[in-house]
């Protein structure tokens, strides 16, 4: 393991929810006690559909390869009770050494 963890997390997947944007929106854990790395990239605000400013907080984290996170799952941080959903899974580009597998994440608040 290349990447350095600096938490614990638990992977859901599946949707009970019918609010997509639902930080609740988890239905089945996939795994527990899972060592990661989150780091927050930006924040951004927005106004869609609304008056009220809306928070869009975007990070990149890391996992080991062997855990198989998949797009749209949701990480919650174990120490925070931040939920991170899962946008984007990122192929490794070296091969030869498993630096875990890298996703960009989204948090709404």
């Amino acid at each position: 393991m290349i990447f350095v963890p600096n938490t614990k997390v638990n992977v859901y997947r599946g949707s009970n929810a019918l609010d997509p944007d639902e930080e609740t929106d988890y239905s089945t854990a996939v795994a527990s006690n899972v060592e990661a790395l989150i780091q927050e990239q930006q924040q951004t605000s927005s106004k869609k559909n609304s008056t009220a400013p809306r928070t869009l907080r975007q990070a990149y984290g890391r996992v080991l390869t062997s855990v198989g996170v998949q797009r749209n799952d949701r990480l919650k941080d174990n120490n925070t009770g931040i939920v991170w959903v899962v946008e984007e899974v990122l192929s490794n580009g070296n091969a030869l050494v498993s630096m875990g597998t890298r996703l960009l994440l989204t948090r709404q608040g």
